[in-house]
């Protein structure tokens, strides 16, 4: 999966600055599609990222595995704190999908219910 960097995002002005536009909000549905972000780098549709955080939330008791282990060795420390980047990074990805739908469109319930 290669990294994703919120630069990759496309992202124009939501404002009408045209000569006869006020200059006001315009609304999501207004605002031509190759001018709206791009989410897919994220997760292609809603439900990918709905299965991402399913199997986050599966993988997340995997932790309980290291209790009382991480004295043991340094090789079983480094396994655990792989796990725990491997968990952080993937709840990070989930989080920023979620947050940036709120961000382009703040009045919808959907987005709003995955923060």
């Amino acid at each position: 999966m290669p990294l994703f960097h919120p630069s990759h995002l496309v992202y124009r002005n939501a404002f009408d600055t045209s000569a006869a536009g006020s200059g006001a909000l315009r609304l999501r549905e207004e605002i031509p599609e190759a001018d709206r972000w791009d989410l897919s780098l994220l997760y292609p549709t809603v439900d990918a990222w709905r299965a991402a955080m399913e199997g986050v939330a599966g993988d997340f008791s995997g932790i309980t595995v290291f209790r009382g282990s991480l004295a043991e060795s340094a090789a079983r420390l480094a396994e655990c704190l792989e796990f725990e980047k491997d968990i952080d990074q993937r709840l990070e990805r989930l989080f920023h999908y979620a947050s940036l739908q709120v961000s382009e469109d703040g009045s919808n319930p959907a987005a709003l219910g995955r923060m």
